[in-house]
């Protein structure tokens, strides 16, 4: 059979226990209510410069300090803008939905679900009248919709402008892909049940208004969840930390764990766009990439990792012998592999993990939405200044014995958040030898500086050539 992945290090860790629970004051949300002129009305891509504007933008009139030391990865956030109810229709409209439905073509499943959460249960009905499964009907999704059916459009930053200019700005803050959805609800109705996700969720309600439930993660091992959960039964829940109307304007910010459930009042629709981040973007995830590698590194470079375990170790090693703590066999034992998990813990490849995150991002995030000079080339000398065009545009990284620069300039819209893990083949990626690895370092490092090419430490030949490449395909732009 299978050895089990559980392995508890004391005997009481073999069952949960109510110190699991999450304490409910931990989760208490921080509350803003926006009085007049203390939000920058008006459109936030005129607004915002960078990804940490986009931020500020989005969550004022708290600070983006405050946000990131008393809400991120801790507990929500609510801000109230009732003088500000326009706040957020920049970026989606009821009108824009109309738009997508007629002009784009949303397919069933894929891009547009349209469903129903009565009774306890959810229903689909991703199919038109004659049965198709594929472009929804855009006159029958509107009367599901006055019928009581919920709309949930996938990743509408594939053809909304100012949703894709709004999630480049962040993927540029958070460094990992940023995603959304739209959610159109009609009055008296429920689209999902209650549940958690693995994203860090940011609420903008745009047009009419919804109720909300929050509530706390079931238990401390959901904090900060990697997956969603199930659907749950509302009856399998304790009270709501807090309750909120939210209307136009308004945002709510859920960490990854906090369970959620919402619905429309008798008496109007609701509009929102959900921003996601952070998924698979964790400390964790970082080493689990990183240890394996130090693992093998280990076993390569040192001997006694190779060793034999000593004869009748089981004697005092396993699950029923945790409790022996005053065996010495068994501390000797234990001492033991503490060295040895330090010599792993030494060879920590932790920058080529870091490197190997960075390149998926790259892959998988939006092209660029208004490149600064975009289209500028010209010929490349000593004297030129360069600049790399974005940040996090590019990354160089180290295979064996190539450096490989992987960016993010042929990457479309279209297949945004598509998922997968493709190659580097199949996104941009230019190949240059080990020994250009320090001139392109320099080029790409200098970010948001611009680097003068003939002081640069390498051959001037060298640094003309490889910039040359990178000022063709565009990831360094001439600076006058």
């Amino acid at each position: 059979g299978e050895i089990s992945t559980v392995v508890p290090t004391r005997r009481r860790d073999m069952e949960r226990d109510v110190e699991a629970t999450p304490a409910r004051e931990d989760f208490d949300p921080v509350v803003f209510e926006a009085d007049e002129g203390e939000c920058r009305n008006g459109s936030f891509v005129k607004l915002a410069k960078d990804g940490a504007e986009v931020l500020q933008w989005m969550v004022e009139p708290c600070s983006l300090e405050e946000f990131m030391e008393e809400c991120w990865d801790q507990k929500p956030l609510l801000v109230k803008r009732n003088l500000y109810t326009d706040y957020y229709r920049d970026v989606f409209s009821m009108e824009e939905v109309d738009r997508l439905l007629r002009k784009v073509g949303l397919d069933y499943g894929l891009n547009i679900d349209v469903t129903s959460y009565q009774g306890g249960k959810r229903q689909h009905f991703n199919r038109n009248l004659d049965d198709s499964l594929e472009q929804a009907d855009p006159d029958l999704v509107w009367k599901r919709f006055h019928d009581g059916a919920s709309l949930r459009i996938l990743h509408p930053q594939r053809w909304s402008n100012s949703v894709w200019k709004l999630l480049s700005g962040l993927e540029g803050y958070w460094s990992c892909g940023v995603g959304s959805n739209v959610y159109l609800t009609p009055p008296g109705s429920q689209g999902f049940a209650p549940h958690y996700d693995d994203i860090d969720a940011f609420i903008l309600q745009i047009d009419g208004k919804k109720q909300w439930k929050v509530y706390t993660p079931p238990t401390s091992w959901e904090i900060l969840a990697r997956e969603s959960s199930e659907d749950y039964d509302e009856s399998e829940l304790d009270d709501p930390i807090f309750e909120v109307e939210l209307g136009p304007g308004d945002l709510l910010y859920l960490p990854r764990g906090v369970v959620h459930q919402a619905h429309c009042l008798a008496d109007t629709h609701s509009l929102h766009l959900t921003v996601s981040c952070n998924q698979h973007n964790t400390f964790a995830d970082l080493l689990e990439l990183a240890l394996p590698r130090a693992l093998e590194i280990t076993i390569e470079e040192e001997v006694e990792v190779r060793q034999s375990l000593p004869p009748g170790y089981l004697d005092y090693m396993g699950v029923v012998h945790a409790d022996d703590v005053g065996n010495p066999a068994r501390q000797v034992f234990l001492e033991r592999i503490e060295s040895l998990v330090r010599r792993v813990m030494e060879n920590l490849p932790i920058d080529a993990a870091a490197d190997q995150l960075a390149s998926r991002f790259i892959r998988q995030r939006l092209p660029i939405a208004e490149p600064e000079s975009k289209g500028k080339q010209g010929t490349v000398c000593p004297e030129s200044r360069l600049r790399l065009v974005e940040k996090d545009i590019a990354r160089m990284i180290v295979e064996e014995d190539t450096a490989l620069v992987v960016h993010a300039l042929n990457n479309s819209r279209t297949d945004h958040m598509e998922g997968g893990e493709d190659s580097l083949e199949d996104h941009g990626c230019i190949e240059f030898s080990l020994d250009d690895a320090m001139v392109i370092e320099q080029l790409l490092a200098a970010f948001p500086d611009a680097v003068v090419l003939r002081e640069i430490e390498a051959e001037e030949s060298d640094a003309v050539r490889i910039a040359n490449t990178l000022v063709k395909c565009g990831i360094l732009v001439p600076i006058a």
